[in-house]
């Protein structure tokens, strides 16, 4: 904003209402708008997205473009749009790539855009990208892998040592949040979590276990 003065916030994309705006005009904004813009713009497109007339396969290339813009924050916004538009195989794609961006607000998007394909003739795929986010050193991008797993059950099983890694760091760095959410996931994909949690931590973590088991039936006595 500093070098640019750009801000979704300007004051020619706050006085007229969004909702006027046609579907061309929208259109024109993800092609060649500004930063700016083309952020509204994804905005507006998840809103309106099922009553959009124009083909899925044109959005889809107008997000990936915005996937590929040098800002960030369009990105980020791009990422959480597209599946939104398109669960092809080529969005799959290029979602597992800004899994890889170098700013997490892109990756903490991508991690949670990835749910949106399960069940997907390449769901493999997703649970891969997502099992190696597990292992990312920004915490929001770990929390969301791991919602997203939630979101494949039994087919997410592959994550499980991964999972069961990342626990036992957030015990270390006394991450209770983290610790739930991963519990929640494992939960979520088998139902031999008390098991796989005895076959992992075994009688060497005897204290990471009874951590873990506490947290585990607190978890099912909320559900």
């Amino acid at each position: 904003l500093a070098k640019t003065q750009e801000s979704v916030f300007r004051r020619e994309l706050l006085t007229k209402p969004r909702s006027s705006l046609s579907e061309a005009a929208l259109l024109d904004e993800l092609r060649s708008g500004t930063p700016a813009r083309e952020i509204a713009a994804i905005w507006t497109l998840q809103e309106r997205n099922e009553a959009m007339a124009s083909p899925p396969a044109l959005l889809e290339d107008l997000l990936v473009k915005c996937l590929r813009s040098k800002e960030p924050d369009v990105r980020a916004e791009a990422a959480g749009a597209l599946p939104l538009v398109s669960t092809t195989t080529e969005s799959l794609l290029e979602i597992s790539d800004a899994l890889k961006d170098r700013h997490d607000r892109v990756r903490i998007a991508a991690a949670s855009s990835l749910s949106h394909f399960a069940g997907h003739e390449d769901e493999s795929q997703a649970i891969q990208d997502l099992t190696d986010a597990l292992q990312d050193d920004v915490r929001l991008v770990v929390l969301n892998a791991a919602k997203s797993l939630t979101k494949f059950g039994p087919a997410a099983e592959p994550a499980l040592k991964k999972l069961l890694q990342r626990l036992r760091r957030s015990f270390n760095e006394c991450n209770t949040d983290e610790s739930h959410t991963i519990l929640w996931a494992m939960r979520s994909i088998t139902g031999d979590t008390e098991k796989r949690l005895r076959e992992f931590f075994g009688e060497t973590d005897s204290e990471y276990l009874q951590q873990a088991l506490e947290l585990l039936e607190a978890i099912q006595d909320s559900a």
